[in-house]
């Protein structure tokens, strides 16, 4: 901060603050000059030149943008600002990524990491940054990449120029919308993951017909518990009818035993019954 005094009346010296006395118009040309000077250190001062890492002299660094292409880094430049938009640090000669080297940037969206000596990367290095949407890794020595995780967004992956090793821990490329690249065994991870996609359907369908053909486990519960409870009920029920049926057999013969003789009227108009006889 400048600040600008005049002082009208100097008396003990003429000779105090000459500066005081150049014309107003020089001193505002002076104050512009140095809130320019100002602003430009505060822009450079974001991509620190830290011994070990490389030179950052020639790094453009400012709130929404980093770009240190070509800057023999060997680590990431210190004091980025987190709110950056865009890192771009490709041609350098970056082996690895500490786990959390890129978790502050909460609102990056691209990351270019081409060209450089990356051997391996960890899942978690690329995690949880819920802005990202381009990931650049081509040009590097990786033979495959770990699921990422919580990226919503991310919706390209450049791994092209990767001696890449196509195999089950590259499935989850799947849910990326574009996937660039070529596997070490020739054919493109596009084509991987769409033979992947296939081979999964057909293993689906044929899940299905081996259900059709095999018993599950639903059927063999039913046929080992279920069946003989039933089995069981079953007998339980005939024996019951069967019981039923011959007391009625019984009653009936019962019924059909006793036998009753003629009944004959007596002189007061009243029944008499006799000759009755009884089975028993």
């Amino acid at each position: 901060m400048v600040i600008f005094c005049e002082v009208h009346r100097i008396e003990r010296s003429p000779t105090i603050f000459p500066l005081m006395r150049e014309k107003r118009g020089f001193s505002m040309m002076l104050i512009l000059l140095l809130m320019l000077v100002s602003l430009t250190s505060v822009v450079n001062s974001q991509c620190s030149n830290t011994e070990g890492r490389g030179d950052t002299s020639s790094c453009v660094c400012n709130n929404e943008t980093v770009t240190c292409s070509n800057a023999g880094l060997t680590l990431l430049p210190e004091d980025v600002q987190a709110s950056v938009l865009l890192i771009n640090v490709s041609s350098n000669s970056i082996a690895n990524l500490g786990e959390n080297a890129l978790a502050k940037f909460q609102k990056v969206e691209i990351i270019v990491l081409s060209d450089n000596q990356l051997t391996g990367v960890t899942s978690g290095v690329f995690s949880n940054l819920p802005a990202l949407k381009q990931l650049y890794l081509d040009g590097n020595s990786l033979t495959t990449l770990e699921e990422i995780s919580n990226v919503p967004n991310l919706q390209t992956i450049d791994i092209s120029r990767n001696p890449i090793i196509c195999d089950d821990k590259l499935k989850w490329l799947a849910s990326i919308q574009q996937v660039k690249g070529t596997c070490k065994s020739g054919e493109t991870i596009a084509e991987f993951i769409a033979n992947t996609k296939r081979n999964a359907m057909n293993d689906t369908d044929n899940n299905h017909s081996k259900d059709d053909h095999h018993p599950s486990a639903a059927r063999i519960y039913a046929v080992s518990i279920v069946l003989p409870i039933l089995l069981v009920a079953f007998v339980c029920t005939v024996f019951v009818a069967i019981i039923v049926y011959r007391n009625k057999l019984k009653e009936a013969k019962y019924n059909s035993s006793v036998r009753y003789s003629a009944v004959q009227k007596d002189r007061g108009g009243g029944r008499v019954y006799d000759d009755v006889t009884t089975e028993l």
